[in-house]
């Protein structure tokens, strides 16, 4: 797909002025992938044609909110990982070395890695 700089530009302008999100705060080619998998599914050639095929349609724009953004940021979102963890991960790993090095990569608001 070979989409113009002004189609995406008019887009994000379009899709922030009717919810308030501004996909100039995300990493352009993840959005441009995101969305425009979903826009092969639609049939639309363009960003815009996509938006204004969807923008009147309540579930349909719905539909692509949800499927845009991460509606869910809660901590400790899977207990029982956490919970396998502190229980048998940890220690065994504790056994090997008093050191441990914690990486948690795409933690949505930071509390994941502050938990350990």
């Amino acid at each position: 797909m070979n989409i113009s700089k002004k189609d995406w530009d008019l887009f994000k302008q379009k899709l922030k002025m009717k919810t308030g999100i501004d996909l100039n705060l995300y990493k352009a080619n993840q959005m441009q992938r995101r969305i425009g998998n979903l826009m092969t599914r639609h049939g639309s050639t363009s960003y815009v044609a996509f938006f204004n095929s969807i923008e009147n349609d309540k579930q349909a724009f719905a539909s692509f909110i949800e499927y845009l953004t991460i509606n869910v940021s809660e901590f400790f979102r899977t207990p029982d990982k956490f919970s396998q963890l502190e229980t048998t991960v940890i220690p065994d790993l504790l056994k090997k070395s008093s050191k441990l090095n914690i990486w948690s990569a795409g933690c949505s608001i930071g509390a994941e890695p502050y938990s350990m």
